[in-house]
């Protein structure tokens, strides 16, 4: 749970930084999405991802976790 707080952090922090940058064409513009996944058969996963995107650069920032299978 640690590492998700930390992750949420930094993910926000990075869409600040984009946002105050957005007047600019050549900004850093972010995409973050958090994503919860569950069923019946299988344990609760969470998938976070954070895209940035300057110019023709891009930046992915990823975590999954499914606690005692998959991390």
């Amino acid at each position: 749970m640690k590492n998700v707080k930390t992750f949420i952090s930094l993910g926000l922090g990075l869409a600040a930084l984009g946002a105050c940058a957005q007047d600019s064409s050549d900004a850093w513009t972010f995409k973050f999405t958090p994503s919860v996944y569950s069923g019946r058969h299988q344990t609760l996963a969470t998938d976070m991802n954070m895209r940035g995107h300057y110019g023709q650069h891009t930046l992915w920032l990823g975590q999954y976790t499914r606690p005692g299978e998959f991390q």
